[in-house]
């Protein structure tokens, strides 16, 4: 199943620490809402979830803006539509 994530989504339980791998996208978010805006994604083979960094900015976060073109292996926790990431390491191809 792919979960878009302009798509508004309940949030779901932490579901524990896991690892993803995928290309890191900006994706608009949110569309036609007041939160609308252009959000750091994770695109994997099924599924395209939200990034986001403890304590990084919800709509601006440099640190994830910087991966984006990149292939990564991510570590962290899921909150559907959401990926709390915990660490982040490229992909040489």
């Amino acid at each position: 199943m792919f979960m878009a994530a302009n798509k508004a989504h309940r949030r779901n339980k932490p579901s524990g620490k896991t690892g993803l791998t995928g290309k890191v996208l900006l994706q608009k978010v949110a569309e036609g809402s007041k939160s609308e805006h252009d959000a750091v994604c994770l695109e994997t083979e099924g599924e395209t979830f939200v990034l986001r960094r403890v304590g990084g900015n919800a709509f601006n976060d440099p640190e994830l803006r910087s991966w984006v073109g990149k292939k990564v292996v991510l570590q962290g926790t899921m909150h559907k539509p959401y990926f709390m990431v915990t660490a982040i390491e490229a992909i040489n191809e």
